[in-house]
């Protein structure tokens, strides 16, 4: 069964990227072949900070409110929920942009970008310049890593310009072969409804701060040359090359402000990069992992064989319109079908427990909220 989404041509906008994601890091991938862009979250980051003050849901309204829904008198009702909902919730915040700018003999010929639901992967394909390169790209919840790897049939065939910026408050720093983002989330974020001329305040109140948060990029050359031109890692000629990338921030619980948050995003990053060996490693973990929760269930409509054939060679955004001009595709629906379990999968990585994780890969923050839930568990009797 076919489990891939693909392209020719590279994504347009956010819309037409491909996600990969492992729970708590994600990406959104373009697959330019010269000016490549992937822009990351983290999911803990949000702008804001614990409220103390947040009004207690009030039993005395909660059955009042009861009996007008019971009443049909939903306006009243929907006015008295008012009394304890509290501020606005605070809005998630995208992590940063990595623009990996290469270096191509000739232009892109052959191109083609797809997803591969049942692996986890995306990859980009081309020739250049009688050059044949390969991009893979996948979100690893075993070691909680981002990973790039780019390979040729040609030694000496990459070179590239690294970049990694945010558009938060944030400082970004090359050494050697490393990138380091450390910056903070706002104070407050308004919701895009509420017509503030300041609607995006950082604070310099300490109680006040917002998450801080810190994301590191490594690079691992085969071959060629490494070096730093002020925030840019450059590298030159090599045969092959695999860029690995963490991010954590200092949430410690929905009850901590930052400000006294004892977690060291940076001390979270670094024990997930320095814990990799190779990418061909991370690659088979990552897609043993996925496979466990994907590989659960399957789903093939349709009989005719040759015309599911013919509809498969073509590519997804092809085949989407000719759905809309009334061509039958039963497989792009089972497609369809497997691309909304390939969400769910990446975003249910998170809420396993690490206590299925190798120790080495579960942080000290991911260990305390395990034995969080597993005490809130006993108590409900689960």
């Amino acid at each position: 069964m076919n489990e891939r989404l693909w392209y020719k041509q590279p994504a347009a906008n956010w819309n037409e990227a491909l996600p990969i994601g492992s729970g708590r890091l994600g990406a959104m991938v373009f697959g330019r072949p010269e000016n490549e862009i992937l822009q990351l979250n983290e999911d803990t980051l949000w702008s804001g900070f614990s409220h103390p003050d947040t009004p207690a849901v009030d039993g005395r309204y909660l059955k009042k409110i009861r009996e007008l829904l019971a009443a049909e008198r939903y306006v009243e009702a929907d006015e008295m929920t008012k009394v304890f909902q509290g501020p606005f919730t605070q809005s998630y915040q995208p992590l940063g942009t990595l623009h990996l700018h290469f270096q191509l003999p000739g232009s892109p010929l052959g191109y083609r970008r797809q997803l591969d639901l049942a692996e986890a992967v995306t990859s980009v394909l081309f020739t250049a310049g009688g050059t044949e390169f390969r991009r893979e790209y996948l979100a690893s919840y075993a070691d909680q890593l981002l990973v790039i790897h780019c390979e040729a049939d040609k030694p000496a065939s990459h070179t590239v310009r690294i970049t990694f910026m945010s558009s938060l408050q944030a400082d970004s720093a090359a050494q050697a072969a490393e990138i380091w983002l450390h910056g903070r989330a706002p104070s407050h974020v308004d919701p895009n409804y509420v017509h503030n001329p300041i609607p995006i305040i950082y604070s310099d109140a300490p109680e006040e701060h917002g998450l801080s948060f810190s994301a590191g990029v490594r690079v691992w050359p085969q071959g060629g040359h490494v070096r730093t031109e002020g925030s840019v890692v450059v590298v030159e000629e090599a045969d092959s090359i695999t860029i690995i990338a963490a991010a954590a921030t200092n949430f410690a619980g929905p009850f901590v402000r930052p400000c006294d948050s004892q977690i060291e995003p940076r001390a979270l990053c670094e024990r997930h990069l320095d814990a990799f060996s190779s990418y061909a490693s991370v690659k088979a973990r990552h897609i043993q992992d996925h496979h466990a929760l994907f590989g659960r269930v399957s789903l093939e409509l349709g009989s005719d064989h040759d015309r599911c054939c013919e509809n498969e060679s073509q590519p997804t955004d092809v085949r989407l319109r000719s759905v809309q001009q009334g061509k039958d595709d039963p497989g792009l629906a089972a497609l369809c079908f497997q691309f909304g379990r390939y969400l769910l999968t990446a975003r249910y990585a998170a809420c396993q427990s690490p206590r299925h994780m190798e120790s080495r890969y579960a942080t000290p923050l991911e260990l305390k909220l395990d034995a969080e839930y597993q005490h809130r568990d006993e108590l409900l009797g689960r």
